[in-house]
């Protein structure tokens, strides 16, 4: 049963049991534009019955119900993303720091999001860099996303938790 994603995209989940899901990246875009990927988004669990539901928190607050830089989260507590190979983070759980790995070979932006889906910190990563070192002596206790962006993409996510 297709489910629209706070995300704007539409994730689609198949009948019996699958370890994955299709995503149409663009629905509002007509034939091979529309950038639909099939059964590559792998879930970290089989799904059954059904594709898990996507709550729309911002319904009567005047916010858009469909926003392309949230990160979305499921009610199983796992985040839907493509796998491009891992986004590490440690310590974990940290205090005043944390180091973080796994950005591929190009520039790009890594983002500490909190769980609201509000972005907290952005630094600029350049081409090249394999290890980054964020000061978060400034956040406060809680869980928190780590998002790697590349050419305006969300390409790796990884969860942190200050504490």
């Amino acid at each position: 049963m297709p489910t629209l994603g706070p995300d704007c995209r539409i994730y689609i989940g198949m009948y019996g049991a699958q370890p994955w899901f299709t995503i149409i990246n663009n629905p509002d875009e007509k034939g091979i534009a529309c950038n639909v990927v099939s059964a590559k988004t792998k879930l970290p669990m089989w799904q059954w019955p059904a594709f898990p539901n996507m709550i729309n928190y911002r319904l009567g607050t005047g916010q858009a119900t469909c926003d392309s830089n949230k990160i979305v989260l499921t009610a199983a507590n796992f985040i839907i993303m493509p796998h491009n190979g891992p986004l590490i983070v440690y310590p974990n759980p940290g205090v005043d720091y944390c180091k973080v790995t796994g950005f591929g070979s190009n520039e790009g932006k890594l983002q500490i999001v909190n769980c609201q889906g509000e972005i907290i910190q952005t630094t600029e990563v350049n081409r090249g860099v394999t290890e980054m070192i964020l000061n978060t002596s400034e956040l406060q206790r809680g869980f928190y996303f780590m998002r790697y962006i590349n050419k305006n993409q969300i390409t790796r996510v990884c969860k942190w938790v200050k504490i």
